[in-house]
């Protein structure tokens, strides 16, 4: 998925039990905010891994994740094993866990 220009991007993920081996690929081509947003049927199936300019960060069991103010370039993937949704940052920011 490309985000080419406007406003933010968001993308809810499918229910996590029928989505194992599912992969997105996400990066940003234009400086807007990016959110990632767990399946309303789900509760807390989001495990992130973000590194940015500044350091690391590890979060598990969680609903959102925000990337505010995202840059050109900046990527995530997100893949599925059907238990949870693991995502990988590597931004210039810092990635909200919510």
């Amino acid at each position: 998925l490309i985000q080419q220009a406007g406003s933010a991007f968001t993308l809810t993920l499918p229910a996590v039990s029928t989505s194992a081996g599912i992969v997105y690929d996400i990066v940003a081509t234009a400086a807007n905010d990016y959110i990632i947003s767990e399946n309303a049927a789900d509760s807390n199936v989001l495990s992130m891994v973000s590194v940015n300019s500044s350091n690391t960060e590890r979060d598990h069991a969680f609903t959102t994740a925000t990337l505010s103010s995202g840059a050109i370039g900046d990527k995530c993937h997100i893949i599925c094993d059907g238990t949870f949704w693991y995502i990988t940052y590597t931004a210039n920011a810092a990635v909200n866990a919510a």
